[in-house]
């Protein structure tokens, strides 16, 4: 995303120079900003959202009308990630391996594309039980840790790469993503994707057993979501729940109570959705020998 082409597009549109914006922050004590504004521009420094909101204050925009327009041509290729997370959560391997193939072809052309290859690798090593390796793990995170902005491109593909991270790195960023929206340094129309970064991260916590920071997290969202006007996340979040009480107890009414829970997944989102729920349950719990019963009951009931 060149964020710093965008910053110089609206202030030439609205017809300010750098000096201009440069002494209109001036006087509020900050020293160097004309430099500020050239490195900001040129992408060759990190701006804090403080002095971004002063000078699209004084060219009379918005945050949100940044990040907008900032965001106009990620919309071209979101389809794109879709495409990528719906194979994996359809487990569809052959698609991912073709997927992959094609993006570490074009990897030169663009960063998306390269990273776009790593995420196709992480799933498909997530789906035969494997690690992704270290170096190209490190590849994504350090795309991740050097973002200066979380825009939609970022959010919409860090949620996708969550389950590939370790477990106390994924909790730390929930937090901190949730923080940043709520301080307005993550656009306020994105919020359904720091909801998803959410729900993704409570997955990977339980899938790794790591209750106690699910627990954590748990409350954060809670927090957060108060008085949002939630339903697929509430069939979700009642998912994940089910898969808690199950795990800490592991009582045969409860996982009645999972697999009614998948049947409401199925009702009120798609089949599509419950199947990626089932495995989710059948592989967590294959280990209590639970696998099989709900293997037979899903075969029953929720796949017709």
């Amino acid at each position: 995303m060149n964020y710093g082409k965008k910053l110089r597009e609206v202030r030439k549109r609205k017809n300010f120079s750098q000096e201009q914006l440069a002494n209109h922050y001036s006087k509020k004590g900050e020293k160097n900003t004309l430099s500020n504004l050239s490195k900001a521009e040129r992408e060759n420094t990190n701006v804090g959202v403080l002095t971004l909101k002063c000078w699209l204050d004084r060219m009379d925009m918005s945050l949100d009308e940044y990040y907008s327009y900032c965001e106009m041509e990620t919309n071209n290729y979101m389809e794109e990630i879709d495409e990528i997370t719906s194979a994996y959560e359809a487990n569809q391997t052959k698609r991912l391996v073709e997927l992959q193939r094609y993006y570490h072809n074009k990897r030169q052309e663009r960063r998306r594309f390269r990273l776009f290859s790593l995420l196709c690798d992480g799933y498909i090593n997530k789906i035969s039980n494997r690690e992704l390796s270290k170096r190209k793990l490190s590849l994504i995170e350090e795309f991740v840790e050097n973002l200066d902005y979380w825009y939609k491109f970022e959010l919409v593909y860090y949620a996708g790469a969550i389950t590939l991270f370790p477990e106390q790195n994924s909790a730390k960023r929930m937090k901190k993503i949730i923080r940043l929206y709520k301080t307005n340094h993550i656009a306020q129309h994105n919020e359904k994707y720091v909801i998803l970064i959410s729900l993704n991260t409570l997955y990977k916590l339980i899938e790794s057993r790591k209750l106690d920071l699910y627990k954590d997290c748990l409350q954060s969202f809670k927090e957060f979501s108060l008085g949002k006007d939630l339903i697929f996340e509430q069939l979700r979040l009642n998912f994940i729940d089910k898969c808690y009480h199950c795990l800490i107890q592991g009582k045969n009414a409860h996982y009645v109570e999972l697999l009614h829970s998948i049947e409401l997944i199925k009702l009120y989102a798609s089949k599509t959705e419950a199947d990626f729920h089932f495995r989710f349950a059948e592989e967590l719990f294959s280990e209590a020998k639970k696998g099989d019963i709900i293997r037979t009951y899903f075969e029953k009931t929720i796949s017709k």
